[in-house]
């Protein structure tokens, strides 16, 4: 499935400042997309960097830096623990917690914890592809394991899926009552379903 491709232009005047004398066209690829309470997130693939922006002004805002992030694919927000998780293309899982000294995230007075998640040890299958959240449960989808992996805010894993070996899970999210909906490849060459 291709990722879609945001183009970032480049004036004159920036070209020139990277010696340059003709306009610059950089293409970035997006691999996940969040907001948390009034500030939007973004991932792009081979990229270490969070960049922020403020939803309803679309304002920049601070970037943050994530060591040893080297190619995010998704990036998800739980709203009720403020927190961002960021999936390390099927190598490891971020936390992100983005809070101000007085509590809320959205101060130029930022505090920033970053963990490597889950502190637990799960089983060694997790490779996280995809990410989606459900009250304060998160959904870890591990596209080369076939696996749905649940965990709660502290990291305890909750249970794991097992998928059919033909079934390439692309993303999954849990419903209201508890199912699991899994958009995965199809066996069909370019179709994709949902279950």
């Amino acid at each position: 499935m291709e990722r879609p491709r945001v183009e970032l232009a480049i004036s004159r005047s920036q070209a020139r400042a990277t010696e340059t004398s003709e306009a610059v066209l950089c293409v970035v690829v997006v691999s996940g997309v969040t907001q948390l309470h009034d500030i939007v997130y973004i991932v792009y693939v081979r990229s270490s960097t969070i960049r922020r922006f403020r939803a309803t002004t679309h304002q920049r805002l601070a970037d943050i830096e994530v060591k040893n992030l080297w190619d995010p694919r998704d990036i998800v927000a739980c709203e009720q623990t403020s927190r961002l998780y960021v999936a390390n293309n099927e190598v490891d899982l971020w936390r992100v917690s983005v809070l101000s000294e007085d509590g809320a995230d959205s101060s130029s007075e930022l505090k920033i914890v970053i963990k490597r998640w889950p502190p637990k040890s799960p089983s060694d299958t997790l490779r996280p592809f995809t990410l989606s959240v459900t009250s304060t449960r998160l959904l870890v989808t591990s596209r080369t394991t076939k696996q749905l992996t649940q965990f709660d805010p502290d990291g305890d894993e909750l249970g794991a899926i097992r998928l059919p070996e033909d079934m390439v899970p692309e993303h999954a999210v849990e419903s209201p009552t508890g199912t699991f909906i899994i958009s995965h490849d199809s066996p069909q060459p370019n179709q994709y379903q949902v279950d």
